[in-house]
């Protein structure tokens, strides 16, 4: 019997490939911290923000969705939390960049686009695929990760999409959306006003996400009041590393962390515009290379 108890255990691999992926993520940062240091800087922020975006399962387009066929409004909250927050401080960040704005000195990484119907028409086709792909750009990364194939299929879409983007682009930016004028509220209201109006909009939101929000059980657990402290240990990296974080807290941590971001590299978390990259290798290394185009500041 001892015999068969011996053999039916089986290795623990976990432990071990966790910190071999902590010593491969160390490793890779000090070799690019020797020659592109700014690159290690995207490295760390760009690993972190994945693995806050997977743990807390974000996902704008599901935000919306489940707000609607769930009545869940959670993932939604969480988001309008890392708004809050973001809000906050993007705006002392640009303040420091542009404390006199104008609609001629908008900084490059306001990331602020040409105003009109495009963005409606556009965002509604977005949704309406990314519903169809289960997911938005964000919500596919990191179920690649995971391993999900319809989400390898769902990205390829997206990319094809882009590239074809930038194949009729000058004809869009020539035609309509480069006569276009951008809307940046600190040159049309000031920095306090725009930064009132702003909170003032994501509070309202909120507050109308929680008068609709269908009631959640709750559930209460019950700890022991004497827990070793090696069984807390483990029980705190479990919820860390292992269980789904609170929709709430993904949002306010993003959101934190997008702020130092921008702080310590002067761009924030971009999504769009380095697909937009990804579909131009694409099609450049099957020979069919996009024409030069004029990009909007920032993306």
């Amino acid at each position: 019997m001892s015999g068969l108890n011996s053999s039916s255990k089986r290795f623990n691999w976990k432990p071990w490939a966790a910190a071999l992926a902590i010593a491969g993520v160390f490793a890779v940062f000090f070799w690019l911290n020797a020659s592109l240091p700014r690159l290690a800087i995207f490295w760390i922020f760009g690993l972190a923000l994945g693995f806050i975006l997977q743990r807390s399962r974000f996902c704008f387009v599901s935000a919306i969705s489940n707000s609607f066929l769930f009545r869940d409004t959670r993932l939604l909250e969480g988001i309008l939390g890392g708004l809050f927050i973001a809000t906050i401080g993007f705006a002392f960040i640009m303040y420091q960049i542009s404390p006199h704005p104008t609609d001629n000195n908008i900084p490059f990484a306001a990331i602020v686009s040409p105003f009109g119907w495009h963005l409606a028409l556009g965002g509604l086709l977005f949704g309406c695929g990314m519903m169809l792909g289960g997911g938005c750009i964000v919500g596919n990364l990191h179920r690649i990760g995971e391993g999900s194939l319809s989400a390898v299929v769902a990205f390829l879409g997206i990319l094809l999409g882009m590239g074809a983007l930038q194949f009729t682009w000058p004809w869009w930016w020539q035609n309509y959306i480069g006569t276009l004028s951008p809307v940046w509220l600190p040159a049309k209201i000031g920095w306090w006003g725009a930064i009132i109006l702003t909170l003032l909009v994501i509070t309202v939101l909120f507050v109308i996400v929680r008068r609709v929000k269908a009631k959640m059980p709750v559930v209460v657990s019950h700890h022991a009041q004497n827990t070793r402290l090696s069984t807390k240990f483990i029980n705190i990296s479990r919820a860390i590393f292992c269980k789904a974080w609170p929709l709430a807290l993904g949002g306010i941590v993003l959101g934190i962390v997008n702020v130092l971001l921008f702080r310590v590299a002067d761009r924030p978390l971009t999504v769009t515009g380095e697909t937009m990259s990804w579909a131009q290798g694409l099609f450049t290394l099957v020979q069919l290379p996009p024409p030069a185009f004029d990009s909007v500041p920032g993306t």
